[in-house]
Protein backbone atom coordinates (compact mmCIF):
# COMPACT_ATOMS: atom_id res chain seq x y z
CA UNK A 1 0.00 0.00 0.00
CA UNK A 2 1.30 3.52 -0.38
CA UNK A 3 0.34 6.52 1.39
CA UNK A 4 -1.06 10.07 0.12
CA UNK A 5 -1.57 12.56 2.17
CA UNK A 6 -4.51 15.18 1.40
CA UNK A 7 -5.19 18.75 2.56
CA UNK A 8 -9.00 19.50 3.69
CA UNK A 9 -10.34 23.72 3.55
CA UNK A 10 -13.39 24.35 5.14
CA UNK A 11 -15.49 26.25 2.92
CA UNK A 12 -17.77 26.69 5.60
CA UNK A 13 -18.52 26.19 8.96
CA UNK A 14 -18.05 22.71 10.21
CA UNK A 15 -19.89 20.46 12.62
CA UNK A 16 -18.90 16.57 13.11
CA UNK A 17 -20.58 16.24 16.70
CA UNK A 18 -18.59 14.43 19.48
CA UNK A 19 -22.01 12.31 20.55
CA UNK A 20 -21.06 13.07 24.07
CA UNK A 21 -22.90 14.81 26.87
CA UNK A 22 -22.40 17.92 27.82
CA UNK A 23 -23.23 19.80 30.63
CA UNK A 24 -21.92 23.47 30.11
CA UNK A 25 -23.77 26.36 27.60
CA UNK A 26 -22.67 24.82 24.91
CA UNK A 27 -25.18 21.49 23.24
CA UNK A 28 -23.06 20.09 20.78
CA UNK A 29 -19.59 19.98 20.79
CA UNK A 30 -17.62 19.22 18.05
CA UNK A 31 -14.58 16.04 18.03
CA UNK A 32 -11.62 16.11 19.34
CA UNK A 33 -8.17 14.55 19.50
CA UNK A 34 -7.98 11.93 22.71
CA UNK A 35 -4.37 13.44 23.07
CA UNK A 36 -4.08 16.50 22.34
CA UNK A 37 -7.87 17.61 22.57
CA UNK A 38 -7.19 19.79 19.24
CA UNK A 39 -10.43 19.63 17.04
CA UNK A 40 -10.06 16.57 14.50
CA UNK A 41 -12.29 14.31 11.97
CA UNK A 42 -12.56 10.92 13.10
CA UNK A 43 -11.89 8.93 10.52
CA UNK A 44 -14.89 6.87 10.72
CA UNK A 45 -16.70 10.12 10.16
CA UNK A 46 -14.49 11.50 7.57
CA UNK A 47 -14.71 7.86 5.49
CA UNK A 48 -18.52 7.92 5.91
CA UNK A 49 -18.06 11.93 4.49
CA UNK A 50 -16.23 10.61 1.38
CA UNK A 51 -18.58 7.22 0.77
CA UNK A 52 -21.47 9.24 0.35
CA UNK A 53 -19.50 11.45 -1.98
CA UNK A 54 -18.61 8.77 -4.06
CA UNK A 55 -22.21 6.96 -3.97
CA UNK A 56 -22.14 7.22 -8.02
CA UNK A 57 -19.02 5.92 -8.67
CA UNK A 58 -18.26 2.24 -9.67
CA UNK A 59 -15.87 1.77 -7.25
CA UNK A 60 -17.13 2.77 -4.06
CA UNK A 61 -17.66 -1.06 -3.08
CA UNK A 62 -14.23 -1.46 -3.79
CA UNK A 63 -12.93 1.67 -2.01
CA UNK A 64 -14.75 1.65 1.06
CA UNK A 65 -16.30 -2.11 1.39
CA UNK A 66 -20.06 -3.13 1.50
CA UNK A 67 -22.79 -1.14 3.24
CA UNK A 68 -23.93 -1.49 6.67
CA UNK A 69 -27.27 -2.84 5.38
CA UNK A 70 -26.13 -5.52 2.89
CA UNK A 71 -26.18 -8.46 4.04
CA UNK A 72 -25.68 -10.44 1.46
CA UNK A 73 -21.40 -9.84 1.08
CA UNK A 74 -19.66 -8.57 3.71
CA UNK A 75 -16.67 -6.65 2.34
CA UNK A 76 -13.75 -4.57 3.63
CA UNK A 77 -12.55 -1.92 1.78
CA UNK A 78 -9.37 -2.10 0.62
CA UNK A 79 -8.64 1.96 1.13
CA UNK A 80 -7.40 3.13 4.83
CA UNK A 81 -8.30 5.83 6.11
CA UNK A 82 -7.37 8.05 8.98
CA UNK A 83 -8.78 10.82 11.46
CA UNK A 84 -8.28 14.20 9.57
CA UNK A 85 -5.75 16.52 12.61
CA UNK A 86 -6.26 20.12 12.52
CA UNK A 87 -3.27 21.85 10.99
CA UNK A 88 -4.59 26.04 11.23
CA UNK A 89 -7.61 28.05 12.57
CA UNK A 90 -8.34 31.47 11.05
CA UNK A 91 -8.09 34.48 14.31
CA UNK A 92 -9.76 37.98 13.39
CA UNK A 93 -7.26 40.66 13.14
CA UNK A 94 -7.62 44.65 12.74
CA UNK A 95 -5.14 44.54 9.70
CA UNK A 96 -7.37 42.17 7.81
CA UNK A 97 -10.83 40.08 8.21
CA UNK A 98 -8.61 37.24 8.89
CA UNK A 99 -4.93 35.35 9.43
CA UNK A 100 -4.24 31.72 9.61
CA UNK A 101 -3.16 30.38 12.60
CA UNK A 102 -0.66 27.51 13.55
CA UNK A 103 1.70 26.70 16.12
CA UNK A 104 5.04 24.85 16.28
CA UNK A 105 3.42 21.18 18.06
CA UNK A 106 1.19 21.03 15.10
CA UNK A 107 3.66 21.68 12.63
CA UNK A 108 5.99 19.13 13.79
CA UNK A 109 3.04 16.46 14.29
CA UNK A 110 2.10 16.89 10.18
CA UNK A 111 5.84 16.52 9.83
CA UNK A 112 5.56 13.30 11.87
CA UNK A 113 3.08 12.31 10.11
CA UNK A 114 4.24 12.50 6.35
CA UNK A 115 7.39 10.35 7.82
CA UNK A 116 5.50 7.88 9.39
CA UNK A 117 3.66 6.70 6.61
CA UNK A 118 6.79 6.41 4.21
CA UNK A 119 6.76 9.73 2.77
CA UNK A 120 10.08 12.39 2.12
CA UNK A 121 9.74 15.17 3.51
CA UNK A 122 9.98 18.89 0.91
CA UNK A 123 12.38 21.43 2.01
CA UNK A 124 9.77 24.07 3.33
CA UNK A 125 8.32 21.34 5.21
CA UNK A 126 11.73 20.40 6.89
CA UNK A 127 12.28 24.30 7.35
CA UNK A 128 8.89 24.13 9.30
CA UNK A 129 10.68 21.37 11.94
CA UNK A 130 13.18 24.20 12.98
CA UNK A 131 10.23 26.65 14.07
CA UNK A 132 9.43 28.33 17.20
CA UNK A 133 7.10 31.12 18.76
CA UNK A 134 8.74 32.97 21.86
CA UNK A 135 6.59 35.90 20.58
CA UNK A 136 3.60 35.84 18.05
CA UNK A 137 4.55 36.17 14.14
CA UNK A 138 3.25 37.10 11.06
CA UNK A 139 5.32 35.85 7.70
CA UNK A 140 4.74 39.17 5.85
CA UNK A 141 5.80 42.28 6.85
CA UNK A 142 2.53 44.36 5.86
CA UNK A 143 0.92 42.43 8.70
CA UNK A 144 3.24 43.89 11.30
CA UNK A 145 1.71 44.93 14.64
CA UNK A 146 -1.66 43.55 13.41
CA UNK A 147 -3.97 42.93 16.68
CA UNK A 148 -5.03 39.28 16.93
CA UNK A 149 -8.81 39.22 18.58
CA UNK A 150 -9.01 36.10 20.56
CA UNK A 151 -5.07 36.51 22.24
CA UNK A 152 -5.00 39.92 22.83
CA UNK A 153 -1.63 40.24 21.43
CA UNK A 154 -0.41 41.73 18.46
CA UNK A 155 1.87 40.23 15.89
CA UNK A 156 5.58 40.76 14.55
CA UNK A 157 7.13 40.60 11.75
CA UNK A 158 9.53 37.52 11.13
CA UNK A 159 11.94 37.47 7.93
CA UNK A 160 12.67 33.73 8.42
CA UNK A 161 8.88 32.38 8.28
CA UNK A 162 9.72 32.02 4.25
CA UNK A 163 8.83 28.38 4.29
CA UNK A 164 5.63 28.92 6.66
CA UNK A 165 4.57 31.99 3.88
CA UNK A 166 4.87 28.81 0.78
CA UNK A 167 3.12 26.21 3.20
CA UNK A 168 0.21 28.30 4.02
CA UNK A 169 0.37 31.67 2.43
CA UNK A 170 0.89 35.05 3.29
CA UNK A 171 -1.93 36.01 5.77
CA UNK A 172 -0.47 33.05 7.78
CA UNK A 173 0.98 33.61 11.54
CA UNK A 174 2.41 31.80 14.48
CA UNK A 175 1.54 31.37 17.77
CA UNK A 176 2.92 29.53 20.89
CA UNK A 177 1.50 26.34 21.70
CA UNK A 178 -0.33 27.26 24.24
CA UNK A 179 -2.18 29.94 22.75
CA UNK A 180 -3.03 27.91 19.86
CA UNK A 181 -4.80 25.71 22.04
CA UNK A 182 -6.67 28.80 23.68
CA UNK A 183 -7.64 29.41 20.15
CA UNK A 184 -8.88 26.04 19.83
CA UNK A 185 -10.84 25.81 23.47
CA UNK A 186 -14.28 26.01 24.19
CA UNK A 187 -13.80 29.02 24.61
CA UNK A 188 -13.09 30.50 21.68
CA UNK A 189 -14.23 27.98 18.95
CA UNK A 190 -17.75 29.39 17.18
CA UNK A 191 -20.84 28.30 18.60
CA UNK A 192 -24.36 29.20 16.80
CA UNK A 193 -27.31 29.18 18.33
CA UNK A 194 -29.96 27.05 16.39
CA UNK A 195 -33.65 27.00 16.51
CA UNK A 196 -36.65 25.20 15.82
CA UNK A 197 -39.93 26.70 14.63
CA UNK A 198 -43.07 25.53 14.84
CA UNK A 199 -45.77 27.92 13.10
CA UNK A 200 -43.43 30.57 13.79
CA UNK A 201 -43.40 29.67 17.89
CA UNK A 202 -39.80 28.56 19.47
CA UNK A 203 -39.99 24.96 20.58
CA UNK A 204 -36.37 24.15 21.05
CA UNK A 205 -33.18 26.46 21.38
CA UNK A 206 -29.49 24.96 21.52
CA UNK A 207 -26.27 26.01 20.66
CA UNK A 208 -23.61 23.95 18.53
CA UNK A 209 -19.95 24.73 18.45
CA UNK A 210 -18.14 24.82 15.07
CA UNK A 211 -15.00 24.16 13.28
CA UNK A 212 -14.54 28.10 11.35
CA UNK A 213 -14.77 28.10 7.77
CA UNK A 214 -11.02 28.50 6.46
CA UNK A 215 -9.74 26.45 9.01
CA UNK A 216 -7.31 23.72 7.69
CA UNK A 217 -7.21 19.82 8.41
CA UNK A 218 -5.29 16.99 6.59
CA UNK A 219 -5.31 13.72 6.53
CA UNK A 220 -3.57 10.28 5.37
CA UNK A 221 -5.02 7.48 3.38
CA UNK A 222 -3.36 4.35 2.14
CA UNK A 223 -4.05 3.25 -1.18
CA UNK A 224 -3.28 -0.53 -2.71
CA UNK A 225 -3.77 0.13 -6.07
CA UNK A 226 -2.34 3.04 -7.99
CA UNK A 227 -4.59 1.93 -11.11
CA UNK A 228 -7.09 2.80 -8.48
CA UNK A 229 -5.33 6.37 -7.21
CA UNK A 230 -6.31 8.10 -10.72
CA UNK A 231 -9.97 7.78 -10.30
CA UNK A 232 -9.88 8.54 -6.46
CA UNK A 233 -7.95 11.84 -6.74
CA UNK A 234 -10.27 13.53 -9.80
CA UNK A 235 -13.58 12.37 -7.62
CA UNK A 236 -12.19 13.80 -4.41
CA UNK A 237 -10.87 16.82 -6.15
CA UNK A 238 -13.33 17.62 -8.39
CA UNK A 239 -15.82 19.08 -6.43
CA UNK A 240 -16.89 20.75 -2.97
CA UNK A 241 -16.87 17.65 -0.17
CA UNK A 242 -19.61 17.92 2.63
CA UNK A 243 -18.43 16.50 5.57
CA UNK A 244 -20.67 16.55 9.06
CA UNK A 245 -24.01 17.34 10.03
CA UNK A 246 -26.10 20.21 8.79
CA UNK A 247 -25.67 20.04 5.44
CA UNK A 248 -28.86 21.66 4.50
CA UNK A 249 -27.31 25.12 6.43
CA UNK A 250 -24.75 24.85 4.73
CA UNK A 251 -22.47 23.07 7.12
CA UNK A 252 -19.01 21.28 6.27
CA UNK A 253 -18.42 22.04 2.52
CA UNK A 254 -14.67 21.36 2.27
CA UNK A 255 -12.37 21.55 -0.76
CA UNK A 256 -9.99 18.71 -0.81
CA UNK A 257 -6.68 18.98 -2.36
CA UNK A 258 -3.82 16.40 -2.53
CA UNK A 259 0.19 17.80 -0.52
CA UNK A 260 2.08 19.66 -2.93
CA UNK A 261 4.89 18.47 -3.33
CA UNK A 262 8.23 19.77 -4.74
CA UNK A 263 11.33 17.84 -6.54
CA UNK A 264 12.58 16.24 -3.23
CA UNK A 265 9.47 13.92 -2.77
Amino acid sequence: MKAHLYHIETISNLHVGSGEANEGVIDNLIQRDAITDLPVIHSSSLKGALREHFKTSKVVKYIFGSEANDTSCREAGAFRFFDARLLAVPVRSDKVPYLLATCPAVLKDYCDTIKLFGLKLTDDEKALLNLNAKKTYVVDGKYNGASIEDLDTCAVYNSTLVALSRFLGNSSVLVSDKDFKTLCDNDHLPVIARNYLDNGESKNLWYEQVLPRFSRLYFPVFIPDDTMFGEFQSTLTSSLIQIGGNATVGYGYCKLFLRKMNTND
